[in-house]
């Protein structure tokens, strides 16, 4: 199903708007390092040695959540991406599959890969991982101004082997309670596969607006998920959408907006030439 095409910066705009101002409310720590990786895809080629070290930089910041200081710390001291035995449980990089679609939307190839390379600075989970990546090829297909986006996501983590359970999870999308209120979902058992899931019902189902954060709340979508299901309704609908609660106001929304030019206006990377 087609839509109208957004208007690249302002749509750009509006997500980083809703990942600042949701992250603030919700998640504290996952704001920061979406924009920390949106400077460093304004500036191409992305240093993702750098964007771990930049990121392992904010773990005194306030409000950073017990997980996410382990894994910067982690990234501090190892300088690597976390593997299975580093037994690292946060879903801080779920909304990194958003920045990455508004730099690269129009290269499915160079998301894919982009956004797979920076979750996994983040978790060794390939659940999340792929999940991550799934985020941004929904926010890219609502930028391109495409409504039905789960086939998609479904194609472009299948050709990649993603794992069969969150594919599996993905499938059922489309047929999961239209609301909270018309029954709970049946959530995947995977922890990461549960959070992926719940951003991209809240994106399939959810009526923008200020009512957004009720829906959130009855349906239990909180935290990272809750941030990446923000944005994913940004892009989807714009700014115009976005509940109040969730705008960012003064120096943050200023620097959504100038990194909203940088990536989304003319050639805004490599990949968009």
């Amino acid at each position: 199903m087609a839509g109208v095409a957004a208007e690249p910066v302002s749509r750009a705009r509006a997500v980083l708007r809703a990942v600042a101002g949701a992250s603030a409310a919700l998640a504290p720590d996952a704001g920061p390092l979406a924009l920390g990786l949106a400077d460093a895809l304004a500036a191409p080629p992305v240093d993702f040695a750098e964007v771990a070290r930049q990121w392992a930089a904010l773990a005194e910041m306030q409000g950073v959540r017990p997980e996410t200081r382990r894994l910067l710390a982690h990234l501090a001291a190892r300088q690597r991406p976390p593997l299975p035995g580093d037994h690292l449980a946060s879903m801080v990089g779920l909304p990194l599959g958003l920045p990455v679609a508004l730099a690269t939307f129009r290269s499915p190839r160079d998301l894919l890969g982009t956004a797979y390379h920076a979750a996994r600075l983040t978790t060794a989970d390939e659940h999340l991982t792929w999940g991550t990546v799934g985020i941004g090829v929904a926010a890219a297909r609502f930028l391109l101004g495409k409504v039905d986006f789960i086939p998609d996501v479904i194609e472009a983590l299948a050709v990649n082997d993603a794992p069969a359970g969150l594919l599996d999870a993905i499938r059922r999308v489309p047929v999961l309670p239209p609301s909270p209120e018309r029954g709970e979902p049946r959530w995947p058992e995977d922890r990461g596969s549960r959070a992926v899931v719940a951003a991209l019902w809240a994106a399939y189902r959810c009526p923008a607006g200020d009512g957004t954060v009720a829906w959130f709340d009855r349906a239990g979508i909180r935290e990272d998920a809750a941030v990446a299901a923000a944005g994913l309704l940004a892009a989807r609908d714009g700014e115009p959408r976005i509940p109040r609660a969730w705008l960012p106001a003064g120096v943050e929304r200023q620097r959504c907006d100038d990194l909203a030019a940088r990536l989304a206006g003319p050639h805004p990377s490599g990949a968009q030439e």
